[in-house]
């Protein structure tokens, strides 16, 4: 896997790696990860929204099966982030990586809305969609706690796109998974009997429209709570 990070300095990368490496009590093995950092190189992370910069990275990116681009604000530089038109080179390197055999996981911020910031175009070509939210009693002293849900959801479907609730033990460099409980559901049917639209509950919640709609599809109680 070949993480590029467009944000954050090597260093900072380097030291997250090793506290996880020594959580877990093993190392990768030498060819599993690498790392490619903005202040690595003289010019930082070239502006991948630019056909010059993508046919450089080719060659670099031949050998690895995933790479993790983090983030596309850091990263693509060229255009307006909220024109969709801005996106199309993107798209079209997205889609040669595909060809290629390669995986890849784009991050994104999401705007004051809870959605993703800029244009939805970005989602065109993507199989999955996921969105990361702050839980309502969420605490800041809690580190690394949030709700994923499924925006997108291509090839899988029912309980594999359900919510859930992510979780990290700081201390013992552990991540606990859980349900999300039956409320959120219960609380988008009475917006939408209030008169809300999708759209309105989904901006309210700060969830997708999919995750909205799949709400009210649902029998009511047929979401739980599990650890």
């Amino acid at each position: 896997m070949l993480y590029i990070d467009g944000e954050m300095p090597a260093v900072a990368l380097q030291e997250r790696l090793a506290r996880i490496v020594k959580d877990a009590g093993a190392a990768p093995a030498g060819d599993a990860l690498a790392l490619m950092a903005a202040d690595m190189g003289e010019q930082g992370v070239p502006d991948l929204s630019t056909p010059e910069a993508q046919a450089a990275l080719m060659p670099v990116l031949e050998p690895y099966g995933l790479i993790v681009m983090d983030n596309l604000s850091t990263l693509c530089r060229t255009g307006r982030e909220n024109e969709a038109e801005s996106w199309t080179a993107m798209q079209g390197f997205a889609l040669a990586l595909r060809r290629s055999g390669k995986s890849v996981l784009f991050i994104h911020h999401t705007g004051k809305g809870g959605a993703q910031r800029g244009t939805s175009r970005r989602e065109d070509v993507l199989d999955s969609v996921l969105l990361l939210r702050r839980p309502d009693d969420y605490d800041a002293k809690q580190g690394a706690r949030f709700i994923v849900t499924f925006d997108k959801a291509r090839g899988f479907a029912g309980a594999d796109a359900e919510a859930f609730e992510a979780a990290l033990d700081a201390h013992a460099g552990v991540w606990s998974v859980k349900t999300v409980t039956a409320s959120r559901d219960v609380e988008i049917r009475e917006m939408k009997e209030q008169g809300y639209s999708v759209r309105d509950i989904a901006r309210e919640l700060g969830v997708g429209n999919a995750t909205v709609q799949r709400a009210l599809k649902r029998p009511n109680g047929s979401a739980h709570a599990e650890p």
